[in-house]
């Protein structure tokens, strides 16, 4: 009887499935730029027909290490909202996190930044959904709020739909949480079944629950995955950088 290879096997199993369990958007090998574009970074997009812009830009942070990072340099259509589609990500995706590493350039301004999990279905029309581009599935936003007079950060998890409004699922506030001006904080994103968490870390190690939720409905399955940022909120000036994707057991 002939023996398969271990990487005979390794393909018969499925070597996509090995492949995406963890991807990463780290932007190394991307191009510098300092104006903002349709196509961000490799294997990005802003979603059509968004109107934003976004690009990636070389950023020293406050331990003095520089790196190619991501930013938003316009917004879209409604509040200020852009959407990037990631299609470097499992189109089908379905119990996953995703990891980011953010920076605040400014500390003396809000900004809402955050991804949309097992997307689907992204309208051209103006009047479908919260704004043009966005794919219906589960939004998770973190609001960073150092101007309020209790500075905070807000933890939200939204149902996007075709409706013009988001769906609110959670909103949680953390008080005093405010990222220092080029600290990096981390936030990750969940969804297993119907279960959706929201969490943040100061050293990618530790993590706290910002919000969750569980979906009764059920209403997104399986998708695709969008960043985000604006909300009504009109400040580009965040850097992002390790988007990352892993799969995740039910």
């Amino acid at each position: 009887m002939k023996k398969l290879s271990f990487f005979a096997i390794f393909c018969a199993m499925g070597l996509t499935a090995f492949a995406q369990s963890k991807v990463v958007y780290d932007f190394d090998k991307d191009a510098v730029v300092s104006v903002g574009s349709i196509t961000p970074a490799a294997n990005t997009a802003i979603s059509s027909p968004n109107i934003a812009t976004a690009g990636v830009v070389s950023y020293t942070d406050a331990a003095n290490a520089t790196s190619n990072v991501l930013r938003a340099f316009s917004g879209g259509q409604r509040g200020g909202t852009g959407v990037i589609d990631l299609n470097l990500f499992p189109v089908k995706a379905k119990n996953y996190s995703v990891t980011w590493k953010q920076y605040s350039g400014d500390i003396t301004k809000d900004y809402k930044v955050g991804v949309v999990l097992r997307g689907s279905s992204p309208s051209d029309d103006e009047n479908v959904g919260y704004v043009p581009g966005i794919m219906q599935g589960y939004a998770f936003n973190v609001y960073s709020n150092p101007t309020s007079k209790v500075p905070h950060t807000e933890f939200r998890i939204y149902k996007s739909t075709e409706e013009k409004e988001l769906v609110v699922l959670a909103n949680i506030t953390v008080k005093g949480l405010v990222p220092a001006l080029g600290v990096p904080m981390w936030y990750r994103a969940s969804v297993v079944g119907n279960k959706l968490s929201l969490e943040y870390s100061t050293d990618n190690e530790t993590w706290k629950v910002g919000a969750s939720a569980t979906d009764s409905d059920y209403l997104f399955s399986v998708g695709k995955t969008q960043f985000f940022w604006g909300l009504a909120v009109k400040n580009f000036d965040f850097f992002v950088d390790d988007i990352t994707y892993t799969e995740l057991k039910k």
